[in-house]
């Protein structure tokens, strides 16, 4: 996997205004991305949803380091998309937990019948 020379990337839903591209290479040190993703983003207890827009090299993955090159476009996403892809995350987050009460459940039948 290479390292991400340049990424540039939208806010979801709220506009930015008290962070950096260097603060932000800085608190996405290892962490592997690609076009289209979703990432979360702490900083000074508030919480930041950004959309990878572009980066290179132009691999299927990158990982951004300290040195990454962020830009920031000043174009924010609509929050009602970032909103979906959430709800989405919960009901994926949602059958799993389901999937993993019924493997229990299975496991404990299963040593109740032997």
């Amino acid at each position: 996997m290479e390292s991400a020379k340049n990424i540039t990337i939208k806010s979801v839903g709220k506009p930015i205004d008290n962070i950096d591209s260097i603060n932000l290479a800085k608190l996405l040190n290892d962490h592997v991305v690609t076009k289209g993703d979703i990432i979360n983003v702490y900083f000074m207890g508030q919480r930041y949803d950004f959309k990878i827009i572009k980066h290179s090299p132009r691999t299927k993955v990158v990982s951004i380091h300290p040195m990454t090159k962020i830009t920031i476009s000043d174009k924010i996403i609509n929050q009602k998309i970032g909103v979906e892809i959430r709800s989405m995350k919960d009901v994926f987050d949602d059958d799993l937990v389901i999937i993993e009460k019924i493997k229990t459940v299975s496991v404990h039948k299963i040593q109740t019948v032997k």
